[in-house]
């Protein structure tokens, strides 16, 4: 607060109650107080001043109300315009308008792409089988369900095909015998995380001899569909979502020759088990319920990232 004369804060202390409000106002402006740091508050004549207490006051609750609300306007953030809100709003929710299951046909056809995404509407049977015309298709996502093990054999006729993911649909055993290692032989990528495959199914993925990257339901699998997922011979990366493994499945899992990578979710297994892994394969990326192991050597690596 800048300093006042001691005789202007007497006079402005003292009682006149004849005086309003509005008059000492006008005597602001009238005849023109200045505040500053080398002029004291004065003016011609302070007769016109109402009682100070009530008029001090209240000047002092209007300014904090100014400046508060200048503030506020202030720092609150820009809106953006609505079309943009709504573009926000659904890149924030993932979804987006999609090009049509016809227009993606067209332009693989066209060489336009190797890729069909398909994310918000079940895939149908004729869908599938019209799949089929699209040799040069390299990536298949299929994320909305729809697909069968019956309409699977379909899609042998994509000799291009590297990366194959199938979601919400529970394929099985049946399905995955329908897919011909002879014809679909570029696979690296297979990703199905609501199937129920077991030992069975296994055994026959595991002659895809480029399959280097696996994701898989594993609500049926138990120790032997571990024995079948250690005969793959080039895989890296596999990723099992509830199996019912015990503690022997980790000694057939470490003879996987090439395994670099390990995720594990929702099965229970000893550190007893989990050290003897680590002993056959210490360089081994493992994830457990999506958290690194303790031994996990890439800990820090990725910490550090």
């Amino acid at each position: 607060m800048w300093p006042m004369s001691k005789q202007l804060i007497d006079k402005i202390l003292s009682p006149r109650p004849k005086w309003r409000w509005g008059e000492f106002c006008l005597g602001v402006l009238k005849h023109g107080l200045v505040w500053s740091p080398q002029r004291r508050l004065q003016a011609p004549s302070v007769e016109w001043i109402e009682p100070a207490k009530p008029a001090c006051e209240g000047l002092l609750r209007l300014s904090r109300c100014l400046v508060g609300l200048l503030v506020l306007v202030g720092c609150q953030p820009s809106l953006k315009p609505v079309a943009s809100q709504a573009n926000f709003q659904a890149e924030e929710s993932g979804s987006s308008t999609e090009p049509t299951f016809a227009d993606q046909i067209a332009d693989v056809q066209a060489g336009k792409t190797t890729t069909l995404h398909i994310t918000q509407s079940p895939i149908t049977a004729a869908q599938i089988a019209e799949l089929a015309r699209l040799s040069q298709l390299q990536t298949l996502m299929l994320d909305a369900g729809g697909v069968a093990d019956d309409t699977l054999y379909w899609l042998n006729a994509l000799h291009q095909l590297e990366h194959l993911r199938i979601r919400q649909a529970t394929l099985t055993d049946a399905g995955v015998e329908q897919l011909d290692p002879a014809t679909i032989s570029q696979l690296k990528i297979l990703n199905l995380p609501q199937a129920t495959l077991t030992a069975r199914g296994l055994r026959h993925m595991s002659q895809f001899p480029g399959l280097i990257q696996l994701r898989l339901g594993a609500t049926a699998m138990d120790d032997t569909a571990a024995q079948e997922l250690a005969k793959f011979p080039n895989l890296k990366s596999l990723h099992l979502i509830g199996p019912k493994f015990s503690d022997e499945a980790l000694t057939s899992l470490a003879q996987t020759p090439k395994l670099a990578s390990l995720y594990i979710d929702d099965c229970r297994l000893s550190d007893a088990a989990w050290k003897r892994l680590f002993d056959a394969k210490p360089n081994l990326h493992v994830h457990i319920d999506q958290q690194h192991h303790d031994r996990d050597p890439n800990q820090a690596h990725d910490a550090a990232e």
